[in-house]
């Protein structure tokens, strides 16, 4: 998201907006949506921009699907009782007929009334109104709300940030749209837990990916003061997750089929986009077996990451999955002709013209399809 995207700037002051298409216009009863930040500050709005843009696109995505919303359609009445709650002074006042009343009081009970009013009128059930109320009367956070705001202090690959927001996703369908946090405790973490594990479309490994992502978020809600849990009692820790069965031992190729892909020349499809892979495959497969280097690292190699020195070749290899990473590889005599004349190329990378895919954008995404369909072929 760019620093002005979804900002427009009126004087001084900033504001969020996001337009509604067309089509859904009737629907949605506004051609765009628009709310003052009360900030000049740009990196300011852009914190604050972050919730209100994700619940407007979640408005247009149900409008889309032709599902009613009913939480949105009394969400600014919410935030403006909520208000009140929160700017009513905790002080002790003498009315007109002599009684004392408070403030916060008083703005907590007409706040009561005004749900109870909404809920008659608009004739809404328990779906909406009990998290209407814990956000209300108790302050309590509506988790899709801070999902926009984990997303640009979350660690870890751009896969990793989706895994984080898919496994988020997921947890709503199960708990419904508009859960709070302050409802979600470890029964009902173990529920949900329970029931993907009954299920036959995830591996007990996906489960207990989909539970440290919640525990993630959940230790960040922490931080930032969203959750105020005791933090040794994640509601998502200690659901025994880790004890399952022992994951299977990668087995290394048996040597005849090993031999069967030296020997085997990459065979395109006749397609131009799969030529790209004649030559590069064979390259890549034994720079692996000579270096021991991942097929990602050898893809996001650098010329100027190829150094000579007195004993030969050497490959320094920056950052990666782990600290033992960052390293440097000697390039074995096997494949040191193969590295000489992947030099000679000029290009930045020791591997040229490879076209970068994937949500994190890996030189080596496509490379690897293209191998495994290849490893796939000579070894079934």
């Amino acid at each position: 998201m760019s620093t002005s995207q979804y900002l427009e700037k009126r004087g001084n002051t900033y504001f969020a907006v996001v337009e509604v298409p067309k089509p859904l216009r009737a629907a949605i009863k506004r051609r765009r949506f628009i709310r003052s930040l009360k900030t000049d500050s740009l990196t300011t709005a852009n914190r604050l921009k972050l919730p209100l843009v994700a619940e407007w696109k979640r408005q247009i995505n149900r409008a889309e699907q032709g599902r009613p919303d009913q939480f949105a359609q009394i969400r600014e009445r919410l935030v403006q009782l909520r208000n009140d709650i929160d700017e009513a002074p905790n002080v002790w006042r003498e009315g007109p007929n002599g009684h004392e009343h408070n403030d916060k009081d008083m703005a907590i009970s007409d706040a009561k009334e005004a749900l109870k009013d909404l809920a008659d009128r608009l004739g809404l059930g328990e779906d909406v109104m009990a998290p209407a109320r814990a956000f209300v009367l108790h302050g309590a956070a509506i988790i899709r709300d801070l999902l926009p705001l984990w997303k640009p202090e979350m660690e870890g690959t751009v896969q990793t940030k989706d895994q984080h927001g898919f496994a988020v996703g997921e947890f709503l369908k199960f708990a419904g749209e508009v859960t709070t946090v302050q409802e979600v405790n470890r029964k009902k973490a173990g529920e949900w837990i329970g029931k993907l594990l009954q299920g036959e479309e995830l591996t007990r490994r996906t489960v207990e990916r989909y539970a440290s992502s919640m525990s993630t978020f959940w230790k960040w809600m922490y931080r930032r003061g969203h959750w105020e849990g005791d933090p040794n009692a994640n509601p998502w820790l200690g659901h025994g997750l880790g004890k399952g069965k022992k994951k299977r031992k990668r087995r290394p190729l048996p040597e005849e089929a090993l031999i069967k892909l030296l020997s085997t020349a990459y065979a395109p499809s006749g397609q131009r986009k799969n030529k790209r892979y004649e030559q590069v495959i064979p390259d890549v497969l034994r720079i692996a077996l000579g270096s021991g280097m991942r097929l990602g690292e050898i893809c996001e190699v650098e010329r100027t990451d190829v150094e000579r020195r007195a004993d030969g070749l050497w490959i320094n290899l920056g950052e990666g999955k782990t600290e033992a990473a960052e390293r440097s590889v000697p390039v074995h005599p096997v494949i040191a002709p193969i590295i000489e004349r992947r030099l000679k190329d000029g290009d930045r990378y020791l591997i040229a013209n490879l076209v970068r895919g994937g949500r994190d954008k890996r030189r080596g995404h496509h490379v690897s399809k293209a191998f495994g369909r290849f490893l796939y072929s000579r070894t079934k």
